[in-house]
């Protein structure tokens, strides 16, 4: 107030509320209380409201529910099914084929754990048939319509083959021939029967030692596992190529996460074509020479080659080859 004033006081009349004021705050007292009276016999505890979906997996972004409560949920997110994978069938078709994934992925989910990484040398020494040791690409599930070996002669090979045939007309069908035969009739070209003919023809194919060879060598840099765990790439798993599986198997672990999925072990189709082409390098030191140009199976080739030998050396090394299919396979990359 300003100096040198003095305080000035304001009375008024006395006043009392009205009856229906009363009656008003009285009834909103009652219900108060009330409220507080319902929640200390429910244990302090508000009734709850549950809201989630009816089917809960492990990628689901939020499921909200109280667990002691099985009554219905009061709000439900109902989540169609997940979009099925186009391609599961045949990757699990992959894993079974290649004996070396199957062998590996012990739990059967198409990708390798931690754990079954670090398992993998004893995992791999049960596909070890005759005990030496090593594996070769048969033992690791490469198959060429019969076993590419010099003791199948081509009359041995139609002797055990026509033993399937059960109406005796001469000729091998589908329903005949055992599952994993049925590789033969893509190689002869025909979709129906097969007959003697047929079949020492294909034989006489593999009985060639630089075939037998190159077959091998396909397989095993054809696949991602094989060819992380075939370290000099000479076709066959050694001892010590077994017991560093783990090691090289975490070669293909593109994403650091310490596990495989479908995805890094399924071959592309750079690595497909890398894979073919290195079957020329026969003493398997990662280069192709001008003498290993000679053979035979380069010919159409030259051109492919030339270009891939960036340094002009001579040379073809294989991350040349690689370098220079993912040009033409992937030209935008």
């Amino acid at each position: 107030m300003p100096a040198g004033t003095s305080p000035h006081f304001y009375t008024h009349a006395p006043e009392t509320l009205r009856p229906g004021t009363l009656l008003f705050g009285t009834a909103l007292a009652a219900v108060f209380w009330a409220g507080v009276l319902l929640l200390v016999g429910r244990g302090g505890h508000a009734s709850g409201v549950s809201i989630g979906a009816y089917r809960a997996e492990p990628s689901s972004p939020i499921l909200f529910a109280r667990s002691s409560d099985p009554a219905p949920l009061s709000l439900a997110a109902h989540l169609p099914d997940a979009p099925a994978d186009p391609l599961a069938a045949w990757t699990e078709g992959y894993f079974k084929l290649i004996l070396v994934l199957d062998a590996l992925d012990t739990n059967h989910d198409r990708q390798l754990s931690a754990a079954e990484i670090q398992l993998a040398p004893a995992a791999l020494a049960k596909l070890d048939l005759d005990h030496d040791g090593q594996l070769t690409a048969e033992e690791c599930g490469a198959y060429f319509g019969h076993p590419p070996t010099a003791a199948n002669t081509p009359d041995e090979l139609v002797a055990t083959l026509m033993a399937f045939d059960r109406n005796r007309d001469g000729k091998l069908d589908r329903r005949e021939l055992p599952e994993r035969f049925h590789g033969l009739f893509a190689q002869a070209g025909e979709a129906g029967p097969l007959t003697a003919t047929q079949i020492r023809a294909i034989a006489a194919r593999y009985a060639d030692p630089e075939t037998i060879r190159r077959a091998r060598l396909i397989f095993m840099r054809f696949h991602p596992v094989t060819f992380a765990l075939d370290s000099n790439r000479d076709g066959v798993l050694s001892p010590e190529e077994i017991r560093n599986a783990p090691a090289s198997l975490l070669k293909l672990d593109t994403n650091g996460d310490r596990r495989l999925s479908s995805s890094e072990l399924i071959p592309d189709l750079v690595s497909r074509s890398v894979a073919r082409l290195m079957t020329l390098d026969r003493d398997a030191d990662g280069a192709i020479t001008p003498a290993e140009r000679q053979n035979p199976y380069a010919e159409g080739l030259r051109e492919l080659l030339d270009n891939a030998d960036s340094n002009r050396d001579g040379i073809v090394t294989e991350a040349e080859v690689r370098a220079e299919l993912q040009r033409r396979i992937h030209p935008a990359r």
